[in-house]
């Protein structure tokens, strides 16, 4: 047995119990353990690499629900979100504002329309931020998000106009604003995006504003009728 103040051996601070052990035997399992980190650390990088496929994956065929809290798809895009003051894109709501608003439980048809083609979107509607109303999937679109308060993109294809197709939340909702966020590619091929775009709200028509003028009318009306008696 070795001293384990001797030069001899050392002390294997791997061990357990912090036994002294022999040169030779600390050589190997130093060496085991090298091996050991070299292999974790090649398993790591692996890992690292298949759940980047799994998220490029993902965008490729729609935003994933994680990307529904801020309407951004900046997980999985190497590129940087873009100025809003310089977007390209609009969302048409005119089927919405024409009519002067919505009508609860109503279907309507959006346009995602844009100066360029786009790969990727992501269009929610909104009171405040909470989600409202819901979307149905087409074409080119799939419904996300919560109880499909969300629509995305089924391919990164290029596109244009695309259109969806939302119904209204019900009644007492409110005011409705869609935020959404379009995804493009630039001339070296990197995927960059605008995210939270929003429109401007879009009464609920019917609602509470609407039923206090009827009442008012209603009142004044049995106001008039009351005087008239009186004067006869």
């Amino acid at each position: 047995m070795h001293d384990c103040c001797n030069c001899n051996t050392i002390m294997s601070l791997r061990s357990s119990k912090h036994r002294c052990v022999h040169p030779t035997i600390a050589a190997n399992v130093d060496h085991n353990i090298i091996m050991s980190k070299a292999k974790c650390r090649k398993m790591l990088y692996v890992a690292a690499l298949l759940s980047i496929a799994v998220v490029a994956r993902a965008m490729i065929n729609g935003a994933p629900s994680s990307a529904c809290t801020d309407i951004s798809p900046a997980l999985g895009h190497s590129g940087a979100s873009q100025s809003l003051d310089n977007s390209p894109f609009s969302l048409n709501v005119s089927a919405l504002t024409a009519a002067g608003g919505y009508t609860p439980g109503q279907t309507y048809t959006l346009t995602l329309t844009g100066t360029q083609q786009y790969r990727g979107l992501l269009v929610q509607g909104r009171r405040g931020t909470t989600p409202v109303g819901s979307f149905s999937g087409g074409q080119l679109t799939q419904t996300v998000c919560t109880a499909n308060t969300g629509v995305t993109h089924t391919s990164n294809t290029l596109k244009n106009n695309v259109q969806l197709t939302w119904t209204a939340p019900p009644k007492g909702t409110g005011n409705v604003a869609f935020s959404y966020a379009v995804v493009v590619q630039n001339s070296l091929g990197v995927s960059t995006y605008y995210a939270t775009l929003t429109t401007a709200p879009i009464i609920e028509l019917g609602g509470s504003s609407t039923t206090i003028v009827s009442t008012s009318g209603v009142l004044l009306c049995v106001i008039a009728v009351a005087v008239l008696v009186l004067h006869v």
